[in-house]
């Protein structure tokens, strides 16, 4: 039998100052970019094989964290929730090697393209973009558009001191948060706010408050602690000696409410001109899910997609 959220819908606190969601609010899927005059034309993302999913479980949400601005019903409201959960666990995405997370660029995408950057083992870098999958979506448009600015000379790639640079000030602003916010974290008290970190920080960081559990267990204890810093460090050499720019883009479909991942026309085409540009092997597409699993937990589960 599926358990529906509502089932364990969990009540604030008499001391909390939380948006809710409306009760019975209609679903009103948004997507993530206009895809202009373009016909509306869907390409299903299959599901390559079931053996390359990577399942993990973790505390419920808290559900009385809220955007009102998107009349999302269920467990996930937000696509930043797949970026979130892939930093708390970078094996979801099902990667040959490990992957050390860097940041989450948030705004400035003309330097910083994508929702999350990390180094693998390798010394490859690797860049997540998650769109929602309630529309058909392009998560590659940004990727193929700094390719071609790369390729005019428009786009310099970022050197080893300036990624530095922008993960040491972003990491700063993590600790800062979790220094000032942890005892709300804990008891489920915070209110949003604009707050600049490593991981994902828009929309007031809806997603870190509404996730605290997981935060506070998976995420807070990586960031506060000195092996990040050296794991990070170390992983920037690896890639400044491989001395070229040639990152591996991660198309990443975030479920929400059951909606199967869809290339748009120009999304199937975009990323068909990318495998062109770069190669098949730098090209990736996945999903990412939200189940529930008990009165407790929820699973998460990330597969390899095929464009059709």
């Amino acid at each position: 039998m599926r358990l529906s959220s509502k089932s364990f819908r969990k009540r604030a606190g008499p001391n909390t100052e939380l948006h809710r969601t409306p009760a019975a609010a209609p679903l009103s899927p948004v997507s993530s970019k206009s895809l202009g005059n373009q016909d509306h034309t869907r390409h299903n993302a299959t599901r390559m094989s079931n053996d390359l999913a990577v399942a993990k479980r973790c505390a419920w949400p808290d559900e009385r964290y809220v955007d009102l601005r998107i009349r999302q019903s269920g467990l996930v409201q937000l696509e930043e929730a797949g970026t979130f959960w892939l930093w708390a666990w970078p094996d979801l995405l099902g990667w040959p090697t490990g992957i050390t997370w860097l940041f989450s660029p948030g705004t400035g995408r003309d330097r910083w393209p994508g929702d999350l950057w990390g180094i693998d083992d390798s010394g490859e870098l690797v860049i997540v973009e998650t769109k929602r999958s309630t529309e058909p979506a392009d998560p590659f448009e940004d990727f193929l558009r700094l390719e071609h600015r790369r390729s005019s000379g428009e786009f310099i790639p970022p050197k080893l001191a300036d990624i530095r640079a922008h993960w040491e000030s972003l990491l700063r602003g993590e600790r800062q948060f979790l220094e000032l916010h942890r005892e709300a974290l804990h008891a489920g008290t915070g209110k949003l706010g604009l707050w600049p970190g490593v991981v994902p920080y828009s929309s007031k960081r809806i997603v870190v408050w509404r996730w605290r559990t997981l935060y506070l267990e998976r995420v807070a204890p990586i960031v506060t602690s000195s092996s990040y810093e050296s794991a990070v460090t170390a992983a920037l050499q690896r890639w400044d000696n491989r001395s070229m720019w040639s990152p591996h883009y991660v198309g990443l479909f975030t479920v929400l409410n059951s909606a199967p991942p869809r290339f748009s026309a120009v999304g199937k085409a975009c990323h068909d001109q990318l495998v062109a540009i770069t190669s098949p092997a730098q090209v990736h597409a996945r999903a990412i899910d939200c189940r529930i699993v008990s009165a407790t937990q929820v699973g998460i589960e990330c597969w390899h997609l095929s464009p059709d």
